[in-house]
């Protein structure tokens, strides 16, 4: 450990997640503060547990704002690209993929949202990760098919927006942990 008790960064992953840390001395503070004792009625390792839940839980609702704005983000990209008339044909059926897409993301994601809060085994959260993973994976195939024949109707031009759109959205969804 350490220095001071301390965990290294790179360990707080693994603490709460099964590693005991009742009476777990706090090294460096004083007699009597931390020696051990509970934080707000609890131990350290529930304390991170809790955090951990609750971060889940905003992760989890951010995504499910994302999604919910799938018009919002279909308009923008539609005006981004200067959508035509001869080519509404094709960008309403990407339209509708990716509002199908959006949601199915949603439906996986309903139940790790409203579950976030509940501890569960490893394999329990092994399962859980997969059934996102598989959602988010028809989903991407689904806009990937429905994407085809929109790119192959935009201009020069407009596929260089597109491509600078498809970058900006991955990176996003990245960040979001989708």
């Amino acid at each position: 450990m350490g220095g001071q008790g301390m965990p290294m960064p790179g360990m707080m992953q693994g603490m709460g997640q099964g590693m005991p840390m009742q009476g777990m001395p706090m090294q460096g503070m004083g007699q009597g503060q931390g020696q051990g004792m509970p934080m707000g009625g609890g131990d350290m390792g529930q304390m991170m547990q809790m955090m951990q839940r609750m971060m889940a839980m905003r992760a989890g609702a951010g995504m499910m704002r994302h999604l919910d704005r799938i018009d919002a983000h279909l308009a923008y990209a539609r005006a981004a690209l200067h959508i035509t008339d001869a080519q509404a044909p094709q960008w309403n059926a990407f339209a509708e993929a990716a509002r199908a897409a959006a949601q199915g993301l949603r439906q996986a994601l309903a139940p790790a949202v409203q579950a976030a809060g509940q501890p569960l085994s490893a394999p329990e959260q092994l399962e859980r990760h997969a059934g996102l993973l598989s959602a988010q994976l028809e989903a991407t195939r689904a806009m990937a098919r429905a994407a085809k024949p929109l790119y192959d109707a935009l201009s020069d031009e407009q596929k260089r927006t597109a491509n600078e759109l498809m970058v900006d959205h991955l990176r996003d969804m990245r960040m979001r942990g989708m």
